[in-house]
């Protein structure tokens, strides 16, 4: 048996003892050290401090609309630490979707085919290689919602393939172990986001289950202890959720500030300034090694770095946030 058989065997029977309960695991979790922040959520939005010399840190956000509304309030926050931000996600396009070519949402009569690049095998893959020759992130940061969302194979499909299902499991595994070797062949280090904690239209769906959350970042955990240190666990699951022992979409922040979009789903501006100062600084200790050698790199233009995601701009409206 190929260890990469015997891993997705691990990881189903890892899955199915998940399944039933949420165990908590907080922080940043790399080459076996957990650093916890769960405890430590600032009040308000944290101003950022901690601003290093040298050259900017270049983190490159991929995955679907989560992580593109994510990264406009993580844009705001970037110049202030010395963080040049790359937001390269696409609505409606994950790892999970290019690998089955999902049609979404779980409701029928409404599905619609997934976008390009996730319309044709490898394609999602290829435009992440042409990012990584133009933009040369020191970090890239990967963060899906439809990874853990029913989807289904074609337009007429019965029945949804989803997160718990041992045959996509295994595949999605597979699939995110391809995705940390890709992402990491230029130098940069991977941070996979774990779960987002959802609440469709504030009501909720079959979509907006912890077991899934756990389960999802089950694997991600997988991953990471597997890619000899190329790829990195952050939980902003808990920081999105609470403490509770059940996480759970909140659409306010510790102090009341809208942080979450109201469509249950998105983020709001906040929702990314809030997460900033702890990203950021994980992403710095990680780069570390590699930001000691490229001091010297020509700095990226001004139009690539720190933009509004174009998305946004457009459905702000829409996903029900006030921003």
């Amino acid at each position: 048996m190929t260890s990469k058989r015997r891993h997705a065997g691990k990881v189903r029977a890892g899955v199915t003892r998940l399944a039933l309960a949420w165990v908590v695991v907080g922080g940043l979790v790399t080459a076996g050290l957990v650093v916890n922040f769960v405890h430590n959520r600032p009040p308000s939005i944290r101003a950022i401090t901690n601003r290093h010399a040298g050259r900017p840190l270049r983190i490159m956000l991929v995955g679907d609309s989560t992580m593109g509304t994510l990264g406009v309030g993580l844009a705001k926050q970037a110049p202030a630490a010395n963080v040049d931000l790359i937001n390269r996600a696409v609505g409606g396009c994950s790892l999970g979707i290019a690998l089955v070519k999902g049609w979404l949402p779980s409701q029928p009569p409404n599905r619609w085919p997934p976008p390009a690049p996730c319309n044709t095998p490898g394609l999602l893959q290829k435009q992440w290689a042409d990012d990584l020759t133009k933009f040369l992130p020191d970090v890239v940061v990967y963060t899906s919602f439809l990874d853990v969302a029913n989807m289904y194979p074609s337009a007429t499909a019965p029945d949804p393939v989803f997160i718990g299902q041992p045959a996509y499991d295994a595949q999605l595994t597979t699939s995110l172990d391809d995705a940390v070797n890709l992402l990491s062949s230029t130098g940069a280090k991977v941070v996979l986001d774990s779960s987002p904690p959802t609440l469709f239209a504030q009501r909720g769906d079959v979509d907006d289950d912890p077991a899934r959350w756990a389960a999802y970042n089950a694997i991600l955990r997988s991953v990471a202890e597997q890619s000899d240190g190329k790829a990195t666990v952050f939980d902003i699951t808990t920081f999105f959720g609470g403490t509770g022992p059940v996480p759970k979409m909140q659409l306010y922040s510790p102090t009341g500030v809208q942080w979450r979009c109201g469509d249950g789903i998105h983020f709001d501006t906040a929702g990314g300034e809030f997460l900033a100062p702890s990203l950021f600084d994980a992403a710095w200790k990680l780069a570390a090694p590699r930001l000691a050698v490229t001091q010297h790199e020509t700095p990226l233009p001004p139009k690539d770095v720190n933009q509004v995601w174009p998305a946004y701009i457009t459905d702000a409206a829409k996903m029900s946030c006030p921003n």
